[in-house]
């Protein structure tokens, strides 16, 4: 799937993409995350339990404070790598970035409750790599890398092959899926729709009737255009979300004079 140049105008919770395409990603502010609690490593179910109630609120992320270059690598849980399995480093950059973002993670743990299952397969196989990436389990986290493939086979059948997909559609695919899982499965808040979805309002205005018509949508993504640079300064992601979303002209048929002009703005309603 791409978007047309006249559509491409979403803001985005992906990178990459196609020419003359920058995809950036929207988080929610970040707070700092309670202490974490240990759980054992080989738990298919992933129950996150304290005492007798099963709950995955009770691990959380922790927050680094000490430096990159620290003695013990092998426990740092920032030097827990993604093995490539052929091309799948499109996978593993999507992955690491989303285990960056500890707010959004530690809201997925806290939806994260019972047996695993099959309507909550993605959700699960995410939140697992999280526990076994923040315990340091090396050897844990490669092998549920390669079981991820399977994982992602069920969102489509290329994601289980070794050619190199788009990273930009893989992490739409992902977080759609999370979303749906977690909707399919729990009444509580979504931190997929939290943390990414926005809503925009279109109005098109017929350029001889006037005639206006709106539209809102709700999305996870943006594209936006790489502004050219003019001048000395480079240009800033505030620049691109700015040009964006600017008046312009489109090809549309107005159902009250049937003119096939209009003027379309664009604003911003509802941010994550």
């Amino acid at each position: 799937w791409r978007a047309s140049d006249d559509d491409a105008r979403r803001f985005c919770s992906e990178s990459g993409g196609s020419a003359g395409h920058t995809r950036f990603a929207s988080n929610q502010q970040m707070r700092p995350p309670p202490s974490p609690r240990e759980y054992g490593e080989g738990n298919k179910a992933l129950h996150l339990c304290a005492e007798k109630a099963l709950t995955a609120r009770n691990l959380q992320l922790i927050p680094v404070t000490r430096p990159l270059d620290a003695a013990n690598h092998s426990s740092d849980p920032l030097y827990i790598g993604l093995p490539n399995y052929g091309n799948s480093c499109y996978q593993n950059a999507i992955l690491q970035s989303l285990l960056g973002l500890h707010p959004f993670m530690n809201e997925i743990m806290s939806v994260t409750l019972g047996p695993e299952s099959d309507c909550r397969r993605t959700l699960y196989a995410v939140a697992k790599l999280m526990v076994l990436r923040q315990k340091s389990l090396s050897k844990s986290v490669a092998g549920h890398v390669n079981y991820m493939r399977d994982v992602f086979a069920d969102i489509d059948p290329v994601f289980r092959g070794t050619e190199m997909q788009d990273a930009s559609e893989f992490l739409l695919r992902l977080l759609s899926t999370l979303k749906d899982e977690i909707n399919a499965c729990t009444l509580s808040d979504n931190p997929v729709r939290a943390n990414f979805q926005y809503q925009t309002v279109e109005n098109y205005m017929c350029t001889k009737c006037m005639e206006t018509v709106t539209k809102r949508q709700e999305d996870i993504i943006w594209f936006v255009n790489v502004p050219r640079r003019q001048g000395p300064e480079a240009p800033t992601l505030q620049d691109a979300l700015r040009q964006s979303i600017r008046s312009d002209r489109r090809e549309w048929l107005c159902l009250h004079c049937h003119h096939k002009e209009c003027q379309v703005t664009t604003e911003v309603s509802q941010l994550p």
